[in-house]
């Protein structure tokens, strides 16, 4: 990574970067206290309809999310150099879309973040 990229990539990508963290840390700390067989699906009415292995059930959350941010860095880096343009703007300058996927990436991380509390929850008791 140029030395440009870095310091670009530090000062927009830490948030995310520190959000993909947190979950990988956090599904380390509930993994023993997670049941063998695991709900990832209630239907109608709150009743359980899907189940997975706890490692998918665990693991599949923060590996979606990781999946997504790397791909929105990848996106940003590739507008950076010119190769796909966001708006019709190929500058290479970070145009509009550097914004747009920053906060995309965030929320991105932030919903799966929030799924991922919500399957601890439902497979706490």
């Amino acid at each position: 990574m140029p030395q440009e990229s870095l310091r670009i990539f530090r000062r927009y990508w830490t948030v995310p970067a520190f959000l993909t963290v947190g979950l990988w840390i956090y599904s380390g700390m509930e993994w023993p206290s997670m049941p063998r067989r695991m709900v990832i699906h209630k239907g109608m009415g709150g009743v359980p309809n899907g189940w997975a292995p706890r490692f998918w059930g665990l693991w599949g959350t923060a590996l979606l999310e990781a999946a997504g941010f790397a791909l929105f860095v990848l996106l940003v880096e590739l507008h950076a150099r010119g190769t796909i343009a966001f708006n019709g703007d190929k500058r290479g300058q970070y145009g509009g879309g550097k914004w747009i996927l920053w906060v995309v990436s965030i929320v991105w991380s932030l919903v799966f973040f929030g799924v991922q509390i919500l399957l601890v929850g439902w497979n706490r008791s």
